[in-house]
């Protein structure tokens, strides 16, 4: 069965102290398994810089075109779309909406159960996806 892996830049230590935290997530499929990846404003603007960041951490072959272009061709990664999203720590409470412009938008059937079940704090409280 497939697991969904989630990834925060800057990693959640960083933010432990910050109540609310809001930026853009990318989801993607990558060797059988789920990924999100939430970044801050401060961290990423774009969708592509952080699945670059992401390709680069892990040595993945990946190219930049041009400052905007992102290149990549590894057959078992998909990317699903993307969007923004706002959390809040007490009480938890997370909205994901929107889409990426350069990946669409995100697929979110069955989405909320997955992070509900996935131990990451984003999962842990009220979950709201417009």
């Amino acid at each position: 069965m497939p697991r969904l892996f989630i990834e925060n830049y800057p990693p959640l230590e960083m933010l432990a102290n910050t109540k609310t935290v809001e930026g853009k997530f990318l989801q993607f499929r990558w060797q059988g398994n789920e990924y999100l990846l939430f970044a801050t404003r401060d961290e990423h603007l774009f969708h592509n810089q952080m699945l670059g960041r992401f390709l680069s951490d892990r040595s993945l072959p990946h190219h930049w075109r041009d400052s905007e272009h992102l290149e990549f061709s590894l057959p078992d990664l998909t990317v699903m779309g993307g969007g923004r999203f706002h959390f809040t720590a007490n009480p938890a409470h997370l909205e994901l909406w929107d889409n990426s412009m350069a990946y669409g938008r995100f697929d979110d059937v069955g989405l909320v159960d997955r992070l509900r079940g996935s131990g990451h704090p984003f999962g842990c409280g009220e979950i709201v996806i417009r």
